[in-house]
């Protein structure tokens, strides 16, 4: 059923961006969330995509498409999440590996300095 795939791809995109998250829990209780329409329009309403894309959800008539269409829309909205995401780790564990290896060069600049082997760096 088509409401049911749609709510198990809201749910893997909230899941996945806290700004879709924080967006969704602005709103989510002005809508009705059973009904596919409102469904349908809540997620276009949060989504980051191209305003042309989410108009051409919007001004589309026929039901099972406007559903397909915002299900590309947030199928692409996760697979930008997910991109961010792992962007996000690799720098983090970048910065964390730099930060570590600084902390313990400072530490053994510290224990040479204790024992009177600094090194001159000039």
């Amino acid at each position: 059923m088509k409401h049911a795939e749609l709510v198990a791809t809201f749910k893997k995109l909230l899941a996945a961006s806290p700004l879709h998250k924080e967006k969704f829990e602005q709103v989510a209780q002005h809508y009705d969330l059973n009904n596919t329409v409102k469904l349908v329009d809540l997620a276009a309403g949060i989504s980051m995509a191209e305003r042309t894309d989410l108009q051409d959800v919007l001004a589309e008539q026929d039901l099972p498409k406007r559903v397909e269409k915002v299900m590309a829309i947030m199928e692409r909205d996760l697979n930008f999440a997910k991109l961010q995401s792992h962007v996000k780790s690799q720098v983090e564990e970048k910065v964390a590996k730099e930060q570590k290896t600084k902390m313990l060069m400072e530490q053994m600049r510290q224990i040479q300095k204790e024992l009177g082997i600094e090194k001159d760096e000039k």
